[in-house]
């Protein structure tokens, strides 16, 4: 299948992040059914006991069983308030051993008391190891917070796709190393497979929100910055560069709604640089262009959130293949028209796709688009001069006549005649 078919029929069996943490976190509610499998759940248990025994929380099964009988959130803090009474009167009576035999036994011990006494010390004033030092120190006593901070990027990946993952992974850490070499012919050889591995592979379109939280369209942007060098010129070095970062990042849009939103932050920049590869009939569907009509692409949401400023960089660009004819289509023998549709035709599609959402108009952005094409007319190309006297130009001379003959101001005789009746 196609990457963009396979997108659409595994769309059904993706599980947003947040879903699966939840899953994991109700393996012990037994009131609700969970869909987690008997053999993880069971481990889970097993993982459970194992770390309230380690922190030293003695487990009673008649009050386990009472706590699982009073779900509620006053039971649970009750149990709380309870096991940490249990731990404070179980510390006052161990023996206290004498600072000077005590030696840190574990990392974080050695850690805190190495920086306490570093920080006591009149020596230390470079503030890079002042800030340093702070920082591990609050990883030290840090570790829930980033748990809690990681728990919404957290994935559980099947064991049958284990080796794809890692087979991504590879593929994303080979693209990442090359963002700092120079780029030529054989970085740009490993850079394209890189992407064609991604791409090809099942994780990419089973699991959309880890493409996005392993940062992979911003990797890609990366890249294709790189190579456009800020866009200030048409020709780029390395075209199937551009293509296959652009190709890619499409893919990207149409497997989530949330990659589409991913990618609409980056709307200015493409539209920016929308005009490079669209002279070029190979890059068709593989250009910046592509890539901020995909962001948008049946997202009403996505849509209303278009500026004024963006549709108005697409009606400039329109106006510009008004005035210029289409060196491409006169090298290849046909007659000069004095505009280019060939870039003009993308620009008046990006267009329908900011109107057109789902078959439905967007009339917020209809009024907008029709509004900044009255402002240039020179977006209506041939339509301005037409063929045997239709064109809109036409159209216009005959108005502005119409509305210069002094018989037409009047009330017509057929509306007269009517009154008089």
């Amino acid at each position: 299948m196609s990457a963009a078919l396979t997108a659409r029929k595994t769309k059904e069996f993706r599980s947003p992040p947040q879903e699966q943490i939840n899953m994991l976190l109700s393996f012990k509610d037994e009131k609700v059914d969970c869909p987690c499998p008997e053999h993880i759940r069971g481990q889970l248990v097993d993982f459970h006991e194992d770390l309230m025994t380690h922190c030293g929380i003695e487990i009673d099964e008649d009050k386990l069983n009472e706590a699982d009988s009073d779900f509620t959130i006053r039971g649970r803090l009750m149990s709380l308030v309870e096991k940490v009474v249990y731990l404070k009167k179980k510390m006052t009576f161990m023996p206290k051993n004498k600072k000077k035999d005590k030696k840190p036994s574990t990392l974080q011990q050695l850690i805190s008391e190495t920086m306490v006494r570093w920080a006591q010390e009149s020596i230390m004033e470079d503030p890079e190891l002042v800030r340093a030092m702070f920082v591990l120190l609050h990883r030290q006593y840090d570790g829930i917070g980033g748990q809690v901070r990681a728990l919404p990027k957290a994935y559980t990946i099947n064991s049958v796709s284990v080796e794809d993952t890692i087979k991504l992974l590879a593929s994303l850490g080979q693209i990442r190393s090359l963002l700092s070499v120079r780029m030529g012919r054989e970085e740009e050889k490993l850079m394209i497979r890189g992407l064609g591995d991604i791409m090809n592979n099942k994780v990419f379109y089973q699991h959309p929100n880890l493409m996005r939280a392993l940062g992979m369209h911003e990797t890609v942007m990366e890249v294709m910055v790189n190579v456009l060098s800020g866009g200030e010129s048409k020709e780029i070095t390395f075209p199937k560069m551009v293509a296959n970062c652009c190709r890619f990042l499409c893919y990207f849009c149409r497997i989530s709604r949330q990659n589409q939103k991913a990618m609409f932050d980056h709307l200015s920049y493409l539209l920016e640089n929308s005009s490079v590869g669209l002279a070029s009939p190979s890059m068709r569907g593989s250009t910046p262009l592509d890539v901020a009509a995909a962001s948008v692409m049946d997202n009403n949401e996505l849509a209303l959130a278009l500026r004024e400023p963006d549709l108005e960089k697409v009606v400039q660009y329109l106006a510009g293949c008004g005035l210029q004819s289409c060196s491409m289509l006169v090298s290849k023998g046909y007659p000069d028209i004095g505009w280019n549709p060939v870039e003009g035709e993308r620009y008046l599609d990006f267009l329908r796709f900011a109107v057109f959402c789902n078959g439905e108009s967007v009339e917020e952005n209809a009024n907008v688009v029709v509004r900044l094409l009255i402002r240039r007319p020179e977006c209506f190309g041939p339509a301005l001069r037409g063929e045997g006297g239709n064109g809109l130009l036409a159209a216009m001379m005959e108005a502005i006549k119409i509305s210069e003959d002094p018989c037409r101001d009047g009330p017509s005789p057929t509306s007269e005649a009517n009154r008089t009746l």
